[in-house]
């Protein structure tokens, strides 16, 4: 089957291309440009370190720009934080809320995004609502994105919460305990 795919793949000279394959194990579908863009902005990610000194606030303010140049929503933001947070839960908050902002850029076709970072006796709070297309969280196996967020919150003593259905858009609700020891 690599033969036949690498023989195909060979008449596709741009990497714009793309094609569909049929094989003995079923269908095969290259889409080279795009899944290289993808790999890079992954790695690209992994690579930067979002802490650099910066607060949650202005970490999550500048993952907001983005997503609104990149999609040209504009998300509804509520960021009210009363004491500075520990490293360790601006570093899981970053990658959950990053996470969320792709996967509404990439899945949802939401128009509004609703979100909501806040705390409240001791306890951190992250509310993305957005008013996407939705899914079957149960049908949802195809990527590590959900469930890297959910295990991150959860290694912090939090709760992850996830509730979509089809048509109705997607939230998520999050609660991370605060307690005194870990406060900076």
């Amino acid at each position: 089957m690599r033969k036949e795919c690498r023989a195909i793949a060979d008449q596709w000279p741009s990497p714009d291309c793309s094609f569909t394959a049929r094989s003995g194990t079923g269908l095969l579908s290259i889409h080279r440009k795009q899944a290289l863009q993808e790999v890079r902005q992954s790695v690209a990610t992994l690579r930067t370190d979002p802490r650099q000194g910066k607060s949650l606030d202005s970490i999550a303010t500048n993952l907001i720009r983005e997503f609104r140049v990149t999609t040209t929503i504009e998300p509804t933001c509520v960021i009210r934080l009363s004491h500075p947070i520990p490293t360790e839960v601006v570093s899981a908050l970053y990658r959950v809320l990053q996470e969320a902002l792709t996967n509404i850029t990439r899945h949802s076709r939401a128009t509004n995004v609703l979100l909501q970072l806040f705390t409240e006796d001791r306890i951190l709070h992250l509310h993305i609502h957005d008013n996407g297309k939705g899914f079957d969280p149960d049908q949802n196996s195809t990527g590590f994105g959900l469930q890297g967020m959910r295990e991150r919150i959860i290694a912090l003593g939090g709760q992850f919460k996830l509730s979509s259905q089809l048509g109705e858009g997607c939230r998520i609700s999050i609660k991370i305990p605060l307690a005194v020891r870990l406060l900076v």
